[in-house]
């Protein structure tokens, strides 16, 4: 259980998302919510409703991948990128961040693929937080 006052949410893509534009940092947007204690999360951005240390952690899983691109992931600043070859039918990018957020500071996940193709980020992708620890 989560300790009283601590600010958490959970929440996934609630359907297949893109194609995506080429050369572009996209918005994912998470749908459906799995909670959302303190209701700072709108389906794309989580706003800190207090200031503290929190942790965030995304996945996005990519399929029908284009051979020639290459795609990124970012939570805010945090940026993880993976590589693939012609024999993977999609690929799970992820990250993890522990960071210090001041109230009403925004954090989202977005999705970068270099060129143009159809990909897409599939339902199995989620985002998450939640506060750790005061100031």
């Amino acid at each position: 259980t989560l300790a009283v006052n601590t600010p958490a949410f959970g929440a996934y893509v609630g359907g297949n998302r893109g194609p995506f534009s080429a050369s572009t940092w996209t918005d994912i947007p998470f749908t459906n919510e799995r909670f959302d204690t303190d209701s700072a999360f709108d389906g794309t951005t989580f706003t800190v409703p207090e200031t503290g240390k929190y942790l965030f952690s995304a996945q996005l899983r990519v399929e029908q991948l284009a051979v020639d691109l290459y795609y990124q992931m970012r939570i805010t600043t945090t940026i993880g990128t993976n590589g693939f070859d012609t024999t993977t039918p999609y690929f799970m990018l992820s990250a993890s961040v522990i960071s210090s957020e001041s109230s009403g500071g925004t954090i989202k996940v977005q999705l970068f693929q270099s060129g143009t193709a159809t990909s897409y980020v599939h339902t199995e992708s989620y985002f998450c937080g939640m506060k750790l620890i005061g100031a």
